[in-house]
């Protein structure tokens, strides 16, 4: 006989470990859940365990069936138990004990067999603790002194005085506080100059002129809120004060709008509103940012207010919800000098979160305690002086440093901005060291060292000028001076127009053509005045077509010869140019009449009747007749004569006229450049073997490059342009111009244009470009836009379209081609081939890319990113990606931040692409690719297939 005991046995308690490292935002592969934080290693699996509970009970009869006795959801994860006793447990969030290096979470499960006999045990679940992982970084920063004017409208209406969110501030409070900290950043660049206009129920310009920062500072300080919200009289102060006293020269010109809450009724931005604030920008060249404070402020009414007049492109208002992050967002806003990133850029706090423990700066230790002060945080410095400042709103440390530069942390989030020494100059690099702790009191050490490098002066050239224009002056365009100047550090270029008084003629000019010689009067016979004086105007010479030849008889009269001499001498004057020869003979007897002539500065020179003198240069020449005593028979009588005047201007030439420009990069460098001016008679301009600038007139010319790479220039007339060999850019202006650019890869602005151009390089007849007229293009490669809304469509070679400011559309066609919208929202198509889509250093707006193909187009960005180390963590913090719609509706969005960190200014539409699925990555919420290592997944397949370039080299 059997006796069985119907007790179930238990062996322990099963175990399985997860790691918090392991967490991310994603469910996939095994997980039950998605985490709720990210670690310091979310790409690994180990957040995810599973094991069996076969085998861990004995004495059963028959078959067990395990279930789960208790929530399946735990604390920190949750666990599924199968029948058979196959079980996952998925960690979902940290398990945050102070010291310890794991925690245990316990889960009890119950094991029946076939009797019904059943016994509980537990499933121990061990949560190995993550750490922070602090790595070095390295950024470069070209410093440049960059002034700023600053004009902030401020909404001080009622609603400004509501809580902000951040304890103990109001809505104007917090405000303060982050604009206060925007004007030290501009002024970390350079020299600045504010003016402040308030507005509620009714517009306040607070200062009769333009004020230093601290003043601005103390004015923004002192403001109280109360009233309502009138947009229209804001908008109408902010160009009253603008125009008043006090600015900076050749600084940038920025406003900013701040306002929490709807215009009150009747005082909203109108259409025509718009379009006078909008011109107003626009003439000052300023770049008004809109900024929405709170909840309670529709982006749709401060749209109007937000306009870039430095590049006349339409943008969008800001809204900032959370008051925490107004500082980061208009920090962002400020494009210059400083470096914007995160400490943790590479690293990260890990599962437990956690917040920059300490700071080396300088040998001294500064060291932040979150807790401190009640909970608002605070620091203390060790090893030295304090040179920090704390600002507890944001928990911020400023720090300024022995070689004159600044950093700024957020403890909590280790952001940071380094704002370089002012100046142009290189320095010795920056090494700042930091501490990470994460919640639970693991920490980790690295250094950020930031290269400050010097800024490179552009190179300014000189410049050759050929030209037909006659007249007083005149006038080189900027685009003309700056065409073969260059600047290593890719800065945008910028010098002002020069003109230049040269007074070129032609041969002849000013005379009179027709038959005979004329007579002039110069005075009546007994004529008694004392020192008679005659200036004569060329168009008194008459001149035969052909002859190179103006006469002109002077009928004159001089007194007696008496102890005074008053009436016995005249001054005669003549304007001659440089080359021609003034011949002079009177019809007295030899001995009768004395001449004598001089230039304006010089003293009379004895000439003989019949005799002759070259002027030397352009200028009023005086002829001296005086009545001598007859040597025949002595008289001292009065005489008339009769006085020819022959000028010979066969020899005439005009001066090469000699000037220099100024070319300045934005950020301190300068450079001045050399422009010598020749004249070139007739309807024809030639070159020389060099490199030649030719400049028409307006009336109809034909402009020959010939060798070198020339800039030519049309006038208002219908000119004809050949390049030649060579580089050649071809301006063909005004009128209906053929642009022949001949060998070499040749160019055609239309930067000048006054309108929005629409230029065709696959048209081999005249076409209408609208706003410069109808033009022929032969041999012209690549097109430049103008100011305004474009139409630049290529051929089947290789071209470069540059649509310049403006919403443009670039069409590149056949070949391998290179499409530069410039600022503004632009619409590019490569077309067929391998194309390059470039942003340029300072560019913003929305632009859309149609045809992009992963692997064989390219994005070079390049030029626009400041900082960046052309790796996947530092590129992280520039570049940030969405894909919305599914099919061929589908976009893929790039959000560039051209410093780190900052807000963007830069967005680009991949239409009909998925850079999420190309990549293998899985998109979140909203389409959004999350930031570490999704976002480094793509920027390195980018990277590795060519579809991105972010390096200059």
């Amino acid at each position: 006989i059997n006796v069985h005991d119907p007790r179930l046995q238990v062996c322990g308690d099963q175990e399985v470990t997860v790691y918090e490292k392991a967490l991310d935002l994603h469910k996939d592969g095994n997980d039950l859940a998605a985490g709720s934080v990210t670690g310091s290693d979310p790409t690994s699996t180990g957040e995810t365990a599973s094991g069996s509970l076969a085998g861990s009970v004995s004495n059963a009869v028959g078959a067990l069936t395990f279930s789960l006795v208790g929530n399946a959801v735990g604390q920190y994860g949750q666990i599924s138990i199968n029948p058979d006793g196959s079980y996952t447990y998925t960690l979902t969030s940290p398990a945050n004990t102070p010291g310890a290096d794991s925690a245990v979470e316990y889960f009890t499960y119950k094991a029946t067999d076939s009797l019904g006999h059943s016994i509980t045990n537990n499933i121990a679940i061990t949560i190995v603790d993550d750490v922070p992982n602090a790595v070095c970084a390295e950024r470069s920063i070209t410093p440049g002194h960059l002034d700023s004017n600053i004009l902030l409208v401020i909404d001080v209406s009622g609603s400004m005085d509501s809580a902000s969110g951040i304890p103990g501030l109001t809505r104007l409070d917090a405000a303060k506080h982050a604009i206060a900290a925007l004007l030290d950043k501009y002024d970390g660049m350079g020299d600045i100059k504010v003016q402040i206009v308030t507005f509620s129920g009714g517009a306040q310009i607070q200062s009769a002129e333009w004020v230093s920062i601290d003043v601005a500072k103390s004015i923004v300080n002192g403001l109280h809120a109360g009233g309502s919200t009138y947009y229209d009289s804001a908008a109408t102060a902010a160009q009253t004060a603008y125009a008043q006293n006090g600015k900076l020269a050749d600084a940038q010109n920025v406003s900013y709008f701040f306002s929490d809450g709807e215009p009150s009724s009747g005082h909203a931005m109108t259409a025509s509103r718009e379009t006078s604030w909008e011109t107003f920008l626009d003439s000052n060249g300023i770049k008004s940012y809109a900024i929405g404070l709170g909840t309670d402020v529709n982006a749709d009414n401060l749209n109007p207010l937000a306009y870039d007049g430095s590049s006349h492109t339409d943008t969008n208002a800001v809204i900032v919800s959370d008051f925490n992050q107004l500082y980061g967002v208009l920090s962002g806003t400020v494009q210059g000098s400083p470096i914007t990133g995160s400490l943790l850029s590479d690293g990260t706090f890990g599962a437990d979160g956690g917040f920059i423990k300490a700071l080396l700066v300088d040998g001294i230790t500064y060291s932040y305690d979150p807790k401190a002060n009640a909970g608002q945080g605070g620091y203390s410095a060790s090893g030295g002086a304090d040179n920090a400042s704390f600002d507890t709103t944001g928990n911020t440390l400023t720090i300024k440093t022995s070689l004159g530069g600044s950093l700024l942390v957020n403890m909590d989030s280790g952001e940071f901005t380094y704002t370089p020494p002012k100046g142009n100059d290189s320095s010795p690099p920056e090494r700042f060291g930091f501490t990470v702790s994460d919640n639970d009191g693991d920490t980790s050490s690295a250094d950020l060292l930031v290269m400050v490098n010097g800024n490179h002066a552009p190179v300014a050239v000189a410049d050759h000028v050929i030209t037909n224009i006659t007249g007083a002056s005149i006038t080189l365009p900027s685009e003309v001076l700056l065409a073969n100047d260059s600047d290593l550090d890719n800065d945008h270029l910028s010098a002002a127009p020069i003109t230049v008084n040269t007074n070129f003629a032609d041969k002849g000019a000013g005379f009179t053509l027709g038959t005979g010689v004329p007579n002039i009067t110069f005075d009546g016979q007994g004529n008694s005045l004392d020192n008679q004086f005659k200036a004569l105007e060329r168009s008194a010479f008459t001149t035969a077509a052909g002859s190179m030849t103006a006469a002109l008889v002077v009928l004159g009269y001089l007194g007696d010869i008496n102890s005074s001499h008053a009436n016995a001498e005249d001054v005669i004057t003549v304007s001659l140019r440089k080359g021609e020869t003034l011949h002079l003979d009177h019809d007295r007897p030899d001995g009768n009449l004395g001449l004598e002539w001089k230039d304006a500065s010089g003293s009379y020179q004895p000439i003989t009747d019949g005799g002759s003198f070259t002027a030397s240069h352009d200028g009023v020449y005086s002829i001296h007749v005086v009545n001598q005593i007859n040597p025949s028979d002595t008289s001292k009588a009065a005489e008339n004569y009769k006085l020819s005047m022959v000028v010979d201007y066969s020899n005439a030439v005009n001066d090469v006229h000699q000037a220099s420009y100024t070319v300045t990069d934005g950020h301190g460098g300068s450079a001045a450049g050399a422009v010598d001016i020749t004249y070139q008679a007739g309807s024809t301009l030639n070159g020389t073997a060099g490199d030649d600038v030719l400049m028409a007139s307006n009336a109809d010319t034909i402009l020959n490059g010939g060798d070198g790479h020339d800039v030519l220039v049309g006038g208002a007339g219908n000119d004809t342009l050949h390049g030649g060999n060579g580089d050649d850019l071809l301006i063909g202006g005004l009128g209906n111009d053929l642009l022949d650019g001949g060998a070499g890869n040749d160019t055609a602005s239309y930067a000048s244009a006054t309108a929005g151009v629409t230029v065709d390089l696959s048209l081999h007849g005249p076409q209408n470009t609208g706003a410069a007229g109808i033009d022929t293009l032969i041999s012209i490669e690549n097109l430049i836009g103008s100011d305004y809304n474009d139409t630049l469509i290529g051929d089947a070679g290789d071209n470069t379209l540059s649509g310049g400011r403006g919403n443009d559309v670039l069409k590149g066609g056949d070949g391998n081609d290179i499409l530069i919208g410039g600022p503004g929202d632009d619409i590019m198509t490569g077309g067929n081939g391998n194309d390059t889509f470039v942003w340029q250093k300072g560019d913003t707006g929305h632009d859309t890319v149609t045809d992009f193909t992963p692997g064989s187009d390219r994005l070079d960005l390049s030029q626009l990113l400041q900082g960046e180390n052309a790796t996947a963590a530092s590129l992280d913090d520039y570049l940030h990606f969405k894909v919305s719609g599914s099919g061929t509706h589908v976009v893929s969005t790039i959000e560039v931040s051209s410093v780190a960190g900052a807000a963007p200014t830069q967005t680009i539409d991949l239409a009909g692409v998925d850079l999420a699925q190309h990549y293998g990555v899985t998109a979140g919420a909203g389409g959004v690719i999350s930031a570490g290592h999704d976002t480094a997944t793509i920027i390195n397949g980018m990277i590795n297939d060519h579809s991105l370039k972010v390096d200059t080299v």
